[in-house]
């Protein structure tokens, strides 16, 4: 029988993908993406405790990201001889680029750089 105490440090973090995704509503696009106002309300906050393999899926397609990319893992105690632990991988350390930011000051030629060089990489 599973130990109902236990408190999993592995969360789905939607904000963090917002952020680099330049998503200033979450709520919103999870809304018009087919999650209800619950569901969406939950996975912004980091609510969820349980979640559907849909969901995960349904996830990974409107964000164009893998399931690797949906969760972070924040442990609650230093992992001494377990930070070998594979969901040491999941764990996010590094903020957000506001890329409106990054670019706002440079100069036209410098964007148009930045434009083809995504191009390429979309192809």
């Amino acid at each position: 029988m599973a130990n109902r105490s236990y408190t999993s440090n592995l969360f789905i973090n939607i904000g963090h993908l917002c952020a680099l995704k330049n998503i200033d509503r979450p709520l919103t696009f999870l809304r018009s993406h087919g999650f209800t106002h619950n569901t969406a309300t939950q996975l912004i906050s980091n609510q969820v405790k349980e979640i559907n393999l849909a969901y995960i899926e349904k996830l990974c397609i409107i964000f164009n990201c893998t399931p690797n990319d949906l969760f972070d893992y924040k442990p609650t105690q230093p992992l001494g001889d377990n930070n070998h632990n594979p969901l040491t991988t999941l764990i996010k350390t590094q903020v957000p680029v506001n890329f409106n930011e990054l670019v706002r000051n440079l100069p036209l030629d410098k964007l148009k750089e930045i434009e083809e060089e995504i191009r390429k990489r979309k192809s």
